[in-house]
């Protein structure tokens, strides 16, 4: 992680520092010293064979594997259960997928259609169930994670135009069979606007039962509580954060020239 330059100083209120040790000098740990234990799950492929899997997600006795294909279901023993919906015109079908979630409340898995704008809701036995809208200024959902009741939180990767789109966070609402979409954070403006930069594969995660999630060129962790976000964590590694003046400088410059940069200064 970096940021636009920020004092540890500025921090108030119930934001926690979390020192980064051993940053210059970093150390081998185990991995049973960081969890309580690993587990390892054979996926039984003969009735499906899998491509390069993209991401894979689990809720209680069903895993969820989306390949470049599609998007498939495993039992705890890791056998083929069913496929989620595939490739089509139909109402229930998708021409392309982006991502998908898993709203666990009430046991549905939902593919990302942006193209199509629109998510699509699927019983975990792959029945058709929903089809919820989404407006065009909405549809260009990186990854999304249900957090609360029936809230809808969206990652959005920097876009190729940034005056098309003003959030990195949002919060969705169902409201009339459609999302109804706030910005919870606004996106950065900096570098080129003519590439799409997806840069947090996994943004947002679920600790404690708290929604937390990341921001690109930011050492702060968020924490979305009661319909709002609020900074909760402070990653310290300032010497990896570029000034506000810094970015300026250098705002002709893409991302990854930017990066290049940087490093030449610190």
């Amino acid at each position: 992680m970096s940021s636009c330059q920020r004092q540890v100083s500025n921090h108030k209120g119930d934001v926690e520092i979390i020192d980064v040790l051993n940053r210059n000098n970093p150390i081998q740990i185990n991995l049973y010293d960081i969890v309580d234990s690993v587990k390892y799950v054979p996926l039984r492929t003969s009735e499906c064979l899998l491509s390069d899997i993209e991401c894979i997600k689990n809720d209680g006795n069903f895993y969820f594997v989306k390949d470049s294909r599609g998007l498939f279901v495993f039992d705890e023993e890791g056998y083929f259960i069913n496929e989620i919906s595939h490739r089509g015109i139909g109402p229930d079908e998708y021409v392309y997928s982006d991502n998908f979630y898993l709203d666990r409340d009430n046991k549905l898995v939902c593919l990302i259609c942006n193209s199509m704008r629109k998510i699509l809701q699927y019983t975990y036995s792959g029945t058709y169930f929903n089809t919820i809208q989404l407006d065009a200024k909405d549809a260009n959902i990186e990854s999304a994670l249900m957090c609360g009741e029936g809230e809808l939180i969206a990652y959005y990767p920097l876009p190729n135009n940034y005056s098309q789109s003003k959030s990195e966070y949002s919060v969705f609402r169902i409201k009339n069979n459609s999302f109804i979409g706030e910005t919870l954070l606004k996106a950065k403006e900096i570098g080129t606007q003519n590439i799409h930069y997806p840069f947090l594969h996994y943004p947002i995660a679920l600790l404690d039962n708290q929604c937390i999630f990341i921001s690109a060129l930011s050492n702060e962790l968020f924490v979305y509580e009661g319909g709002q976000i609020m900074p909760g964590y402070y990653v310290n590694i300032p010497e990896n954060e570029p000034s506000e003046d810094f970015i300026e400088e250098h705002k002709d410059l893409n991302f990854f020239e930017l990066i290049e940069t940087l490093k030449k200064v610190i």
